[in-house]
């Protein structure tokens, strides 16, 4: 839908958005959202909210890795040395 684009682009932003529908005032946007896609946007924020905690999670693997893997580095060479 054009008002579910518009939201995600804008949020809340009504008179906005109505800018961009002629014809709708920014009231008869937010009713209309309130009425058809407040309910299902919960989940897609919580969605987001669990696709950006496994980013997190990821990225906090990969740098604990890469510092593994530096401290190995220096424990070879310091073998290497002895």
């Amino acid at each position: 839908s054009i008002i579910l684009e518009l939201h995600a682009k804008w949020g809340n932003r009504w008179s906005t958005i109505a800018r961009s529908l002629p014809g709708r005032t920014d009231n008869e946007i937010k009713n209309y959202w309130r009425t058809h896609f407040k309910k299902k946007a919960k989940p897609t924020t919580n969605n987001a909210e669990k696709i950006k905690s496994r980013l997190l999670k990821r990225q906090h693997f990969k740098e604990q890795r890469e510092i593994e893997l530096q401290q190995e580095q220096q424990l070879f060479q310091f073998d290497q040395l002895v």
